[in-house]
């Protein structure tokens, strides 16, 4: 019995000295989303192509203003060449794309990039 009790307590003590993730903030309520990619996409939608995004192939971080973005980009892409990448304005508002992830939220349905921000 005591084996039990001990072995119990030693749970307890475990799951309250587990990490608890950071909380999440509420979801923006934003007309718009914005996310990071790759500079080359200027010129494929200055000449017109549909740029989509699809979130089954890769992650991408949501931010609800192009300023949020650009706030969060040195540490998007520490190692990166900061001028390969740009702030794109997406198809759609932030609710309706969004979906939680981390510590904020990512891109949960395909959609296209639609504009870029200087």
């Amino acid at each position: 019995m005591r084996g039990v009790l001990l072995l119990l307590a030693l749970c307890v003590a475990l799951c309250s000295c587990a990490e608890k993730p950071a909380p999440r903030p509420p979801m923006p309520d934003s007309p718009e989303a914005w996310t990071i990619l790759p500079g080359n996409f200027i010129i494929d939608l200055a000449a017109g192509a549909k740029v989509r995004l699809n979130p089954a192939v890769q992650e991408f971080v949501l931010y609800p203003s192009a300023e949020a973005a650009k706030k969060a980009f040195p540490a998007a892409f520490p190692a990166e060449n900061p001028d390969d990448w740009r702030v794109y304005l997406l198809e759609g508002n932030f609710a309706d794309l969004a979906i939680p992830c981390g510590a904020g939220f990512c891109l949960g349905v395909p959609v296209r990039a639609i504009d870029w921000s200087e």
